[in-house]
């Protein structure tokens, strides 16, 4: 699965930004140009509210990886960042949510129109994909 997982999370990280003003297309580390056909999505959209919480948690549960106060209160922390931070967009045409973080590391997030769920924590590599559901 991690083979489909980076070929769909490339595939689909290419969709999403258009090229830099040198030609490259590595999106959330060469380039952070969102395609037009992207439209960001409100902090209180569902949409929104669920990729905010698959880049805090890397899962689609919320808090249940969380062991002590301390790290839900950090967690809460990130998910209000990330919410500050308005990356987060949606592909009508295509069905596709993209969102992503970045703080000197990024986090790509990609769920399609078949519910699949494709992040990429080290968004430097094409090749760390992950399938969180799908």
């Amino acid at each position: 699965m991690k083979h489909n997982a980076n070929h769909y999370g490339e595939k689909y990280r290419k969709l999403g930004f258009s090229k830099d003003e040198y030609g490259n297309n590595f999106g959330c580390y060469t380039t952070f140009n969102i395609n037009k056909s992207f439209k960001k999505l409100k902090p209180s959209s569902k949409k929104f509210q669920r990729v905010a919480n698959i880049i805090t948690f890397e899962n689609d549960s919320g808090f249940v990886l969380n062991t002590t106060e301390n790290e839900a209160n950090y967690d809460f922390s990130h998910y209000k960042e990330i919410e500050r931070y308005d990356s987060i967009f949606y592909n009508k045409e295509l069905d596709l949510v993209m969102g992503f973080f970045w703080d000197g590391d990024g986090t790509l997030v990609f769920i399609d129109k078949k519910d699949r769920i494709f992040i990429n924590t080290d968004c430097k590599k094409d090749y760390n994909w992950e399938v969180i559901k799908g």
